[in-house]
């Protein structure tokens, strides 16, 4: 399997984890309603429509930059990278 083949699944995958991250909560209330109505056709075809969901939802927070923007909250955070900030900032 070539190199770019490899790197354009892994990217999909990554879409879809970080959909799935920032929608993991509904889960639960998808757990929640499979277990209370004994459903199964309506809660494979709620799944379904949510892993979609989840793919585009990532695929948003990194077609509109706020992947960036989240790591730049924990860089402000990271104790490590203020100081190297202080420092660069600093010498320059």
């Amino acid at each position: 399997m070539k190199f770019e083949t490899k790197y354009r699944l892994i990217l999909h995958k990554t879409y879809f984890d970080k959909g799935y991250a920032l929608t993991k909560y509904f889960t639960y209330l998808l757990a929640l309603f499979g277990l209370t109505t004994l459903d199964l056709n309506s809660t494979m075809t709620i799944a379904f429509f949510y892993a979609i969901a989840c793919y585009w939802i990532g695929r948003w927070w990194f077609k509109y930059k706020w992947v960036s923007a989240a790591h730049e909250v924990d860089n402000r955070i990271n104790p490590f990278v203020k100081e190297m900030r202080k420092s660069i900032n600093g010498k320059v």
